[in-house]
C-alpha cells in the first residue's frame, strides 16, 4: 500500500499478507501496483504537502511547507535541510519578499525582505533572528542617529554588529542560521 507521511514523498509499506493462498495473487497484484505508484510517484519528483517540520530533520531532507501552519521562512514551497537549517529550494521569482518601513527599534520577525530604516525620530537598532534567512537593509535618512544592526545570537561578518551611517546605505545579509554574511 501507498501511504502518505506527514510532508513526505509517499512512501511504500506491505500490507498484511493473507494466510488464503486464493487471496495471495491478489495481494501481491495489489502490492506490486502500489510499489510502482510510490516509485512514479518519486521519479515526478511528487511532494506531499507539510503542515510541521519534521521532528529530526537530516541534512539532503526535502519537504514541500504549507507556508501557514509551517513556514521555514520564505512561506509556501519547497526546502531542504543543510547545515542545522531549512532553505528555500525554488524560484526566487514564485516568493513575495516585503517591503517594511522602520521608524523605532525593531526586533525583526523570521521572515526574510527589505527593511527601510527612518532613524529622523532618533536611534535605531535592528535586532535579526537566527533563521538562515536573507534581510537587506537600507537607511534612508542622515543626521548624527544611529542605525546599529545588531543578531539574536551569533556575529556579522565576526563583528559583534554593523552599522550603517550615510543616507541611502545599504546591505544585505544572509545568515546561515548562526551567523550574518555581508552579501
Amino acid at each position: 500500500m501507498v501511504r502518505s507521511t506527514a510532508g513526505a514523498v509517499q512512501r511504500y509499506s506491505a500490507g498484511n499478507v493473507p494466510a488464503d493462498i486464493e487471496a495471495l495473487r491478489e495481494f501481491i497484484r495489489s502490492e506490486l501496483l502500489s510499489v510502482q505508484d510510490a516509485f512514479g510517484a518519486l521519479q515526478d519528483g511528487q511532494m506531499d504537502v507539510t503542515t510541521v517540520a519534521p521532528a529530526k530533520p537530516r541534512s539532503g531532507m526535502r519537504r514541500y511547507a504549507d507556508g501557514t501552519l509551517w513556514n521555514p521562512g520564505f512561506g509556501e514551497g519547497p526546502y531542504v535541510y543543510y547545515g542545522g537549517v531549512w532553505h528555500f529550494d525554488g524560484d526566487s521569482a514564485l516568493t513575495t519578499e516585503s517591503v517594511t518601513t522602520i521608524t523605532t527599534t525593531t526586533a525583526i520577525s523570521a521572515t526574510s525582505g527589505t527593511y527601510l530604516v527612518d532613524t529622523t525620530g532618533g536611534n535605531i537598532t535592528l535586532t535579526l533572528p537566527a533563521d538562515g534567512t536573507t534581510y537587506t537593509i537600507k537607511r534612508l535618512t542622515g543626521g548624527t542617529n544611529t542605525l546599529t544592526i545588531d543578531t539574536a545570537s551569533g556575529n556579522i561578518d565576526d563583528a559583534a554588529s554593523a552599522s550603517l551611517s550615510t543616507q541611502y546605505e545599504s546591505v544585505t545579509l544572509k545568515s546561515d542560521g548562526t551567523d550574518y554574511w555581508v552579501i
